[in-house]
C-alpha cells in the first residue's frame, strides 16, 4: 500500500512500558505514520505550544499522569484555540481496566 500522506500521532503516558506497546503496536501499520511519545501533560502542552512544531492529527493521552493528569491536560487543549480541534483519545492502563472489571 502506497500512503502519501503521514500521520502524525502524539502520545502522552507516564508508563514506559504502555508507551513502547502502543508505539510498537502503531509501527507495525506501516511507515506512514509518525509517533512522538511523552511521559507527561506539561511536556506534551509545552511541545504543542512550541510555534515551530508541527501539530500531530491526533492526541493519545493517559488520564493518570504525574505533574499535570490527563483530565487537565485535556481541559487545556480544549481551552486553546490553536490545539482545540485536534481529536484526543483518553487512555487508560489496562491494570486499571483489569481492576474496575473484576479480571
Amino acid at each position: 500500500m502506497n500512503h502519501l500522506l503521514t500521520l502524525t500521532i502524539f502520545l502522552a503516558d507516564d508508563d514506559q512500558d504502555d508507551r513502547m506497546l502502543f508505539t510498537e503496536a502503531l509501527i507495525n501499520l506501516g511507515n506512514f505514520i509518525d509517533i512522538r511519545t511523552f511521559d507527561n501533560g506539561v511536556d506534551l502542552m509545552a511541545t504543542l505550544l512550541e510555534p515551530e512544531v508541527a501539530l500531530p492529527d491526533i492526541i493519545f493521552l493517559d488520564l493518570n499522569m504525574p505533574l499535570m493528569n490527563g483530565e487537565e491536560c485535556l481541559d487545556d487543549l480544549k481551552n486553546e484555540p490553536k490545539l482545540s480541534a485536534i481529536p484526543v483519545v483518553p487512555v487508560v492502563p489496562v491494570a486499571q481496566v483489569s481492576e474496575k472489571s473484576g479480571v
